[in-house]
This record gives C-alpha cells, structure tokens and sequence, in this order.
C-alpha cells in the first residue's frame, strides 16, 4: 500500500508540473486499468493504439524521447542534469524574482540546470505564467530558450503556446542576432504547429515574420514528422492552409519524414476543400502523384479511408487524363492499387467506373 501511494503522490506532482491542458495527457498514461485498443486515423494513417495501460508504473508516451536533451549551439554552455529540483526551480515556479535573483547571484550555474523531468527554470516560469522571473532567466541565459526538456518542448514553445506575444517577441528578437538560433528550431515540438494548433493567426504570421518563415516551414515535427503546412492540410484548416500558401507558395513542395506531401495529409483527412487550395498552386500540382514511404499516393489513402468525395475530386476535378490512368493504376509497397485498397463500395464502384472510363480514351466523368 505504501508503495501504491508513493505513485500516486509522484503521479500527481507530474500532472501539476505543467498547468497546461495540452500537456497534462503527454505525463503519463493511467496505471489502473485494463488494457484496451482503438482505431485511429493519424496523420500517418490508421493505427491501433492503447488507450489505458495496466502497470503499476508510470508510463510515458512511447513515442517521445525521455531523456532531457538540449540542442543549442555548440559554443553554449550545456545543461547539467540533476535529480530534483533546486531552489531556483522552486523560485521559477512559485515566480519569486527576487529569490531568483539572490539564488542566481550566489550561483549561476544553476540556470542551466535540469530537473529530473529535464525542465531548467525557465521552462516551469514560462509553463506557469511567471512572467516577471521568466524575463530575468532568458536575460540571464537566453541560449536556454530553444532547450528541450523530457517531452521535447522548449520554452519558446511554452510561450508560444500561453499567447504570451511580448515574451515571444523578446525571444524572436534574440534569435534573430543567434547565428545557430534557427538551427536549434529544428529540434523538438515545433512552435510555427503550436501557433496552428491553437489558430492563433497573429502568433503565426508574427513566427514566420520574424524569423526565415521558409525555413521554419521546412523543419518536421519531432512529434509525427509533419511539416507544419503538411499538420494543417491534415486537421483541414484551409484558412491558414490558403495563407502559407500565398505567403510561402514553396512550402507546398515540403515533405515530410514519410516522403509524403501536403496533398497525402489533406487526401488521409478526407479534407476536399484542402485540396482544391493545394491544387490551387500550378507549381505544386505535380505532387499530387508523388509516392510516399510506402509508395502510396493521395488515392490510396482516400481510397483506404473511404472518402468517396475525396477520391471523386482527385479523378474528376483535378487531374487530366495521363495522370488520371497513373493514379489508377499505382502500386504501393504490397503491392496494392487504390482499388484493391478501397474500404467501401461507393468508392470501390466509382474507381471502376473511372477506370473503365479512362480505358476507352476518355476522361472520368461519374
């Protein structure tokens, strides 16, 4: 019983460290009850998950790298792992600058150290709202503002993520006279998704703005590996969808760490007017026929998802006859064509009719 308790003491601890709503699933999965699956269209497509582990220990998402890792540049100091908090955590925490002040004064090298959750004191003042003590550490450290703690997430994404504009700004500012400061933005969550996650337009445009918008777009999420247009096609947000797009047209030809396109994520989400805004874009329409790691096209996954309007405005609207009888007839890596993945009859019966309509020299038209 006194080992059960213990548990539950650190499990609670662990779901106050952030007083987030979007991290709080991120600690961990439950230790009390059975294990059960569902069914789940991701934007790597569909998979069998655990929604509730049976342990008595706490579990972390399988997906994330545990271990506190920082990734700035070389010629800045590195973080120093520690075991437990230390009184400058307490301090970011409770948002006591002048404890924080006296504790850094005494010893500075405790700015770059990590809890055992690979927070620094800067992450827990930003994921908590200390605004005024959170100034004085990036003043004090600014290098620690793109550090990763256990969930991958830095404190520039924190900010991003609590709408804190001026501090986002103060740290943008900086970034800008850091000649490896973009680099480091290529590790860990991303802070352009968490800007779309959230639609918070004037964070976005504020992100892009300031820093190489182009190059940010390019970096994948450590997450799923999605680029952030990629991640909007997917949820099919087309209002910002249609923005990158006009703003940074090039980012259409951004794949992801599947090999998959913009178009594969809006085609998996069964999001037509996404596509029509992709298709929207002369250049990136050759897209529509690139293959990803699993040598499936757009029409796979709309075929394999059952999106019969999906898969009618890729063969109807979009595309003109060559490239209609090549998607048709793609084979991905089992050797499948999109028919022969079609999960309904409606569009099993539509694929065929286009194909039957492409074998005699004309185009789709059902």
């Amino acid at each position: 019983m006194k080992g059960r308790e213990l548990l539950d003491n650190e499990k609670e601890k662990s779901m106050k460290l952030f007083d987030l709503p979007l991290l709080s699933p991120l600690l961990l999965v439950g230790h009390d009850q059975p294990l059960s699956f569902e069914v789940t269209t991701t934007p790597e497509g569909r998979n069998l998950i655990p929604r509730v582990i049976n342990t008595d220990i706490m579990v972390f998402m399988a997906n994330l790298d545990l271990q506190p890792i920082l990734r700035s540049s070389s010629s800045s100091p590195r973080p120093v792992q520690s075991q437990q908090s230390n009184e400058l955590h307490i301090a970011a925490r409770c948002g006591n600058t002048n404890e924080a002040r006296e504790v850094v004064r005494r010893n500075k090298e405790l700015l770059r150290c990590m809890d055992s959750q690979g927070n620094l004191p800067l992450h827990l003042a930003v994921a908590n709202g200390r605004k005024d003590v959170a100034s004085f550490l990036f003043k004090q450290y600014p290098q620690g503002m793109y550090a990763l703690n256990g969930l991958n997430i830095s404190p520039l994404y924190l900010a991003v993520h609590r709408k804190d504009m001026d501090f986002v700004n103060k740290m943008l500012k900086h970034l800008r006279n850091d000649d490896n400061g973009l680099a480091n933005l290529r590790n860990g969550r991303s802070i352009v998704r968490v800007a779309i996650t959230d639609k918070n337009y004037e964070m976005l445009k504020t992100i892009l703005g300031e820093c190489q918008g182009d190059l940010l777009l390019k970096y994948t999420d450590s997450e799923d590996g999605l680029t952030p247009l990629s991640y909007a096609a997917f949820k099919g947000y087309v209002d910002i969808v249609s923005y990158l797009l006009k703003d940074f047209p090039k980012s259409i030809s951004y794949l992801n760490k599947d090999k998959s396109s913009p178009f594969h994520k809006a085609s998996l989400g069964g999001h037509v007017e996404v596509l029509k805004a992709l298709y929207s874009i002369p250049e990136g329409r050759k897209y529509l026929l690139v293959v990803d790691s699993r040598y499936q096209t757009v029409l796979h996954l709309a075929a394999k998802e059952g999106y019969d309007i999906a898969v009618k405005f890729l063969l109807n609207n979009c595309l003109d006859l060559n490239k209609g009888r090549e998607l048709l007839n793609k084979k991905d890596i089992h050797n499948q064509t999109p028919l022969s993945l079609a999960t309904t009859k409606k569009v099993q019966d539509f694929i065929k009719s286009c194909g039957f309509s492409l074998s005699n020299g004309i185009a789709p038209c059902c």
